[in-house]
């Protein structure tokens, strides 16, 4: 039975790291699995259900990679590892310099690498090149996160699409929207509080909707909340709330009747596809990612023009049957986005590199 080793950047609660802990644990037990990450928080380590073996590498300063790179190899070595799959940069940078011996690797890209990586630090794009090699094969969560890491980096080994999925619990009956129409138009946004994501222009676009029956709740966590708050605060507005984490948004997306978010980039944007998933329009910024992930059958608006985020907003609250429209075309889009099809595939990667390394 082969040894799989996952390396992860960590274990706190993210997009990313939700999606590691899912795909894990629904793995077949025709694989013997190990979870490596690098630094705290570990938050989801108790989610894991499907491992054998799981380890923190201790991570504090970007200088102490060759050490945890050391302590990776012997991890290594003292598992028998046969194929190794890291996620995000540093992990996979990591999982490079620990693999003396040349194992199987697939590395994960779940996001625009210039944004997240390459533009905040020019040395990582060097870096990237460094360890990169023929014998690494790529998996992009988008067409986009493909096109845009092939711009910067020359993929000469194998390169694959593997779309994330979204778990079953958003297209069960229970969670899907049932009734549009209310007496107030409710929008729904999800994800980590942090500037990338946009917040603060969403905020400003409800802000000039006060006059109607609008409003917008925002469901996660992160370091801009307390920026976001006295915003919210110093300028009076009243139809926006920061609502926190909730551990079941299947349960509470529902209840709203459309989707919005302003994000300045996105490999992929799980939050968005659940909530096509459970029947809700989506307002999205207009960037390759998520047209893509969309099948570019919902609203759009330019980043740069609160005016044209507006302008979608009022589109759908003033028009009833377009809600239903979009409504439908979402989520027949996410059923494409299924696990058992991600699960599959993924399993056909891993196989035919254990089988290639024979």
């Amino acid at each position: 039975m082969p040894t799989i080793l996952h390396v992860v950047e960590t274990l706190g609660r993210g997009g990313a790291e939700i999606m590691f802990i899912n795909y894990i644990n629904s793995l077949p037990p025709v694989f013997k699995n190990i979870v490596v990450y690098l630094q705290e928080p570990a938050t989801l380590e108790k989610e894991l259900n499907n491992v054998l073996y799981v380890k923190c590498l201790g991570l504090r300063k970007k200088n102490g990679i060759p050490l945890i790179s050391l302590r990776l190899y012997r991890i290594i070595k003292k598992h028998k590892v046969n194929l190794i799959h890291s996620h995000l940069f540093w992990p996979t940078v990591v999982s490079r310099l620990a693999n003396i011996e040349q194992l199987p690797h697939i590395f994960s890209v779940h996001t625009i690498m210039t944004d997240d990586a390459f533009k905040p630090n020019r040395l990582s794009k060097y870096l990237e090149k460094l360890t990169y090699s023929t014998h690494q094969h790529a998996l992009f969560v988008s067409n986009a996160a493909f096109s845009d890491y092939n711009a910067h980096i020359n993929l000469s080994g194998k390169a694959s699409v593997l779309y994330n999925f979204i778990r079953e619990e958003y297209y069960k009956a229970v969670a899907q929207k049932a009734n549009f129409g209310g007496d107030k138009f409710k929008l729904v946004s999800v994800g980590n509080l942090r500037p990338q994501k946009g917040y603060l222009f969403l905020i400003k676009c409800l802000k000039a909707l006060d006059g109607y029956n609008i409003s917008l709740d925002i469901y996660g966590e992160g370091s801009q909340r307390g920026e976001l708050e006295t915003y919210i605060e110093v300028n009076g507005v009243k139809n926006v709330r920061l609502m926190g984490s909730h551990p079941q948004p299947w349960m509470i997306l529902k209840e709203y009747d459309a989707f919005v978010l302003a994000t300045q980039y996105e490999g992929f944007c799980l939050a968005m596809a659940e909530a096509m998933a459970v029947g809700l329009p989506c307002i999205v910024p207009a960037i390759d990612a998520l047209v893509e992930i969309s099948g570019n059958k919902q609203l759009y608006f330019d980043l740069n023009d609160h005016q044209d985020c507006i302008e979608k907003i009022m589109e759908l609250y003033q028009q009833e049957m377009q809600v239903k429209h979009y409504s439908k075309l979402a989520y027949q889009h996410a059923t494409r986005f299924s696990k058992a099809v991600h699960i599959e595939q993924l399993v056909g990667f891993y196989e035919a590199e254990l089988k290639a390394a024979k």
